[in-house]
């Protein structure tokens, strides 16, 4: 039975029963926003889980419980980037804002993407 729930204060697990099966960290921006905006670093989801919605769920209780948010950011990773793995992030509604080339090697950038959560 999956289960979504806060780890810590700024940390997000999945759990099937009693197994961790994914994770999702976030902090808040480091500038005069006051809370309103946070950066996902890191999103992990096992690949004998993936394609289930488990992504999609850690970002909606994120939504959720954060009631306050404006935006949402992140900078795409090496491995998303070489497998492509970008669309899970379109299909939550996150756009492409700017691409970084060869930031990790030649022909694998990063990609930074956020999402327009309200208008407060």
């Amino acid at each position: 039975m999956l289960k979504i729930k806060f780890q810590t204060k700024d940390k997000i697990i999945a759990l099937d029963g009693k197994k961790q099966i994914g994770y999702l960290n976030f902090c808040y921006a480091e500038d005069s926003s006051q809370r309103r905006n946070i950066e996902i670093p890191y999103m992990y989801v096992n690949p004998e889980y993936r394609k289930q919605g488990i992504g999609s769920k850690m970002l909606k209780f994120l939504i959720e419980n954060k009631p306050k948010i404006t935006w949402l950011s992140f900078w795409t990773g090496k491995e998303i980037e070489k497998t492509k793995g970008t669309n899970f992030y379109l299909k939550n509604g996150f756009k492409k804002l700017a691409y970084h080339a060869d930031y990790y090697e030649k022909g694998i950038g990063m990609t930074l993407f956020a999402k327009r959560i309200s208008r407060n």
